[in-house]
């Protein structure tokens, strides 16, 4: 009977077995989750490599986002599971610009070994700084660090640099390629970008190989620092500090941009470009002049500063060369630049020099405008200044110039420079004595 009672109740005995496999695998499987929430979850204290304002500022938003936003937990724990600002970027380049040939974490360990540089952590931070103060549409710091691929791309170029200049160059054409792939921009990694660039949108900005970018630089999409042709050697534009260049702005050649100038949208420039002027147009003239140049903390892509008259003015004075021959008591652009260039000066210090000495705009250079900047600025123009230098040497030009019964071959015993100068002073001269 006893047997016979355990051979009954054997079948409902055997299911429990498994029943208490599934119960300790279910127990075991809630443990393992636990453990690996609690490893991926929000990290309680700030780390000490996020120590500078910024990075607190960074730190603080990822903070407050995974309580608000938890559908962005996964990207924010690339930022609060990493020991600095400078690894939080390089985790959100590598699992964007991973791809199957390169595994997320071989490029976080290339990107993180390379971004620990003291240089590219000052970058990081000035390039961050510029777009938080200068885009309006930023109201957070991480913003650009987690959405912003104009920003994303810089700082991948920026370490793709250092691999080109460490001759890890094979390294830093896969980077461009992928940047280029990923967030349609292609800086070339031997470009030379200063501290605090802004690129708003991004999408379509070139950059080519020899080009040169000044510090706090705004551009918006668009812009191409290219090449005009397939000459090799220094061929790409040289942009100053403080530039901004509006969207679809294709700057060609080997030529020189001025600090603060201001490159208005879909320009196409071919030559160079004095310091504070706005240019636009295709090809582009000079149609006003910055009157508050663009700061670390301010961008404005408008051209309030232009006037009609100061667009026909320069149209004349760059396009037709306004005349020959300028009149009585004036120079012309055209009789100022073959004197510069015939002194060693090149066509940016030319026209910088003209530019500026023009003060009421009107194409030409009067002898009181000569006589009020001349001395100051040879002293701005390197070559020049390099060949007179001696304040004296222009004191005593000034006080031949004002005696009106000098002989012209008085004029001879002066430098080459001279000379040529007196050739064009002597009609201001005579001008100004009758």
């Amino acid at each position: 009977m006893a047997m016979m009672s355990g051979e009954l109740f054997a079948p409902l005995l055997w299911p429990s077995v498994p029943v208490g496999l599934a119960v300790l695998l279910c127990v075991a499987l809630s443990a393992m989750y636990f453990l690996l929430s609690a490893a991926g979850g929000k990290p309680r204290n700030r780390p000490a490599g996020w120590s500078d304002t910024l990075s607190h500022g960074v730190w603080d938003d990822a903070s407050e986002l995974w309580s608000t936003s938890p559908q962005l937990r996964p990207l924010l724990g690339l930022v609060l599971h990493s020991s600095s600002l400078d690894e939080a970027m390089a985790a959100i380049l590598s699992n964007l610009l991973a791809d199957n040939t390169m595994p997320v974490r071989t490029l976080k360990k290339l990107l993180v070994s390379h971004s620990a540089a003291g240089e590219l952590k000052q970058l990081l931070r000035a390039d961050l700084k510029a777009v938080v103060d200068r885009d309006a549409a930023v109201d957070r710091a991480i913003i650009p660090l987690l959405h912003f691929k104009g920003f994303q791309a810089l700082q991948a170029y920026r370490i793709a640099h250092v691999l080109w200049t460490s001759h890890e160059r094979p390294m830093a054409l896969w980077l461009q390629g992928r940047v280029s792939q990923v967030f349609q921009l292609d800086i070339h990694p031997a470009a030379r970008i200063g501290p605090g660039l802004l690129i708003d949108h991004g999408t379509g900005v070139v950059i080519g190989e020899t080009a040169v970018v000044g510090r706090a630089c705004s551009m918006l999409h668009g812009v191409t620092l290219g090449a005009t042709g397939k000459a090799g050697g220094d061929r790409h534009p040289k942009v100053g500090n403080g530039v901004m260049l509006g969207a679809g702005a294709s700057i060609l050649g080997n030529i020189r941009i001025g600090d603060h100038a201001k490159i208005g949208c879909s320009s196409v420039v071919l030559k160079p470009v004095p310091d504070n002027a706005t240019v636009v147009g295709i090809p582009a003239r000079i149609v006003g002049q910055v009157q508050e140049p663009s700061t670390p903390r301010h961008a404005d892509f408008s051209l309030d500063d232009c006037e009609p008259r100061f667009l026909c003015m320069w149209k004349s004075l760059t396009e037709l060369g306004l005349a020959k021959k300028g009149g009585d008591g004036v120079v012309t652009f055209e009789q100022f630049r073959e004197l510069i260039l015939g002194c060693g000066a090149d066509e940016f210090e030319a026209t910088n020099l003209f530019f500026k000495m023009d003060t009421n705009n009107d194409g030409v250079l009067t002898q009181d405008e000569i006589r009020a900047h001349f001395t100051a600025i040879v002293a701005q123009c390197p070559k020049l200044s390099q060949r007179f230098s001696n304040t004296d040497q222009l004191d005593e030009f000034f006080k031949i110039a004002a005696r009106t019964d000098l002989d012209n071959r008085e004029f001879a015993a002066c430098t080459n420079f001279w000379g040529a100068f007196m050739s064009l002073w002597l009609p201001l001269r005579d001008a100004a004595a009758r």
